[in-house]
């Protein structure tokens, strides 16, 4: 199974892509790719309800707070393992995927439609031997650096850059890409970041 959300760009080998890691190691039964921006559920939880002036916000902060509230008191829930970003994801077709599939759902209709806020608990909360393996996305498989003259690995959030489009140098519209100063120069993804405006075609990187 692969799933990409309807606001991302892909090329014709993005599938192929994408179900690498699960080729590589058949114990993997799920990949992912770590949030850009936030790294715990409650960081995101509390981004939202930061944000309610988005109209689309409003109706749904008391069942976020209610939501937080329960997190934070569940003892099947750690808030340090990170954050998942769903956005897209590859996985295998197996019994702890699927009870993973069937909490996450749980999970979102019990509270509100941000399945986003719920992914971590619904990994969390399974017993251990119904948790799907994870594995994720790295722009630093196969040598992938930016330079061999100092070595420096690509940031995290540039993984998905490379599985939908199949260069760092384009852009799959949700990245923060790190620009180069001047077109001439490098592609250096340790330059200042610049965030791309959205489109129907790909960002050249030096944009």
């Amino acid at each position: 199974l692969i799933w990409a959300d309807a606001s991302l760009v892909l090329d014709t080998l993005a599938v192929s892509r994408a179900l690498v890691p699960l080729l590589r190691n058949f114990e993997t039964d799920l990949v992912v790719q770590p949030h850009p921006k936030r790294n715990s559920t409650f960081e995101e939880i509390k981004h939202i309800l930061t944000n309610r002036s988005q109209k689309r916000f409003i109706p749904i902060a008391p069942y976020l707070r209610d939501q937080l509230a329960f997190y934070t008191q569940s003892r099947h829930f750690n808030d340090d393992d990170g954050l998942y970003w769903m956005a897209f994801f590859a996985a295998r077709r197996s019994n702890n995927t699927i009870a993973f599939f069937d909490r996450w759902w749980l999970e979102v209709r019990r509270w509100q439609y941000r399945d986003q806020v719920s992914v971590m608990y619904a990994l969390n909360s399974l017993p251990l031997n119904l948790r799907p393996k994870v594995a994720t996305f790295d722009a630093n498989n196969n040598g992938n650096k930016c330079c061999k003259s100092h070595g420096k690995k690509y940031p995290p959030e540039q993984a998905l850059c490379l599985t939908l489009v199949g260069d760092l140098r384009k852009c799959c519209r949700r990245c923060y890409h790190r620009v180069p100063r001047s077109a001439g120069d490098h592609p250096d993804p340790f330059a200042p970041v610049a965030r791309h405006r959205p489109s129907h075609r790909y960002h050249p990187f030096w944009v």
